[in-house]
């Protein structure tokens, strides 16, 4: 019995490492909205070219570039085929509900991030939303709250840390898990060994593989086309999404860091970027009118945020 709930810990992990090489190697972090494709072209220049470089905020990027390659092969070479595959095979409608599925789980994840942070409001309505999901929407395969104005408040234990005074954190890129920071990784990693809700979807070590994979070619498929446009974009792409990152961070925790020079250029603190950026813009998904889940505004701004927490 112990071998076996070991080779099951065991196998769960490394999927759940999985999982996060192919959702965080392109931009690590929340997937709260379905990508935009038609603000994608506008918002790939939003970020200013004199960000590029040399950041303070970046202390370890030698070590940081080289896991960051790494990421990038494991992604090109067994995650990015697996979900090319999957869409192949796989009418839009079902893989909306696949990533309606993963967004409830992550919605009961969110609820008790927020009671950490004594968050009244946005507990409330993760209840609502995982409620509403799991009775009325099938088991979470439609979005019912988000088709009712229900918003999702999707959030890790790196945002409860910063909530609690831990704003500022090294940039860090983690194998398999990319994009990152001091602060957020410790998150992660704690989060790694919290009460596992998963394992009541799967049975044996073949249901857990059969249950991760599903989970990480749905990550990996909710930014589909986001890595050719950072590459048709940047020069140098670890710098486009390590700035991207920061300042997508900095925006969701409230830290609004100094004016920092990079060379002879200035680049402006994140609050400085236009109000109404959002990165989920970036990325290219097809959600189209033909499919039922799509129809609404509501519905078409929810994604996996597959938060920084693991499943």
């Amino acid at each position: 019995m112990i071998k076996k709930n070991v080779r099951r810990l065991l196998t769960s992990l490394i999927f759940t490492l999985a999982a996060y090489s192919c959702s965080n190697a392109v931009w690590g972090k929340d997937f709260d909205t379905y990508p935009n494709s038609s603000a994608a072209d506008a918002s790939i220049v939003a970020l200013p070219s004199a960000e590029f470089g040399h950041n303070p905020r970046d202390p370890y990027e030698k070590y940081n570039r080289k896991i960051h390659t790494f990421n990038s092969v494991v992604d090109e070479y067994a995650l990015k085929p697996i979900t090319q595959g999957y869409r192949a095979i796989t009418p839009t409608f079902v893989r909306t509900g696949v990533n309606n599925f993963f967004n409830n789980l992550l919605d009961v994840y969110s609820l008790a991030h927020n009671v950490l942070r004594l968050n009244p409001q946005h507990v409330t309505e993760d209840v609502i939303r995982v409620f509403a999901n799991t009775t009325f929407g099938l088991g979470g395969l439609i979005d019912v709250a988000s088709l009712t104005g229900v918003p999702s408040n999707k959030t890790s234990l790196g945002d409860t840390f910063a909530s609690w005074g831990w704003k500022e954190s090294p940039y860090a890129v983690l194998p398999f898990f990319g994009p990152s920071s001091v602060r957020d990784g410790v998150g992660t990693g704690i989060s790694l060994f919290r009460p596992d809700l998963n394992q009541y979807f799967y049975h044996g070590t073949q249901g857990a593989a059969a249950f991760y994979t599903l989970y990480l070619t749905n990550v990996r498929n909710s930014y589909w086309g986001s890595d050719d446009l950072v590459k048709q974009a940047a020069l140098d792409d670890y710098s486009y999404i390590r700035d991207f990152y920061l300042q997508n961070r900095d925006r969701k925790t409230g830290y609004s860091p100094q004016k920092v020079n990079f060379g002879e250029q200035t680049a402006s603190e994140p609050a400085d970027v236009e109000e109404d950026f959002n990165i989920d813009d970036l990325v290219n998904e097809e959600v189209t009118a033909s499919d039922p889940l799509a129809d609404t505004p509501a519905a078409s701004e929810e994604s996996a945020t597959i938060s920084s927490s693991p499943l």
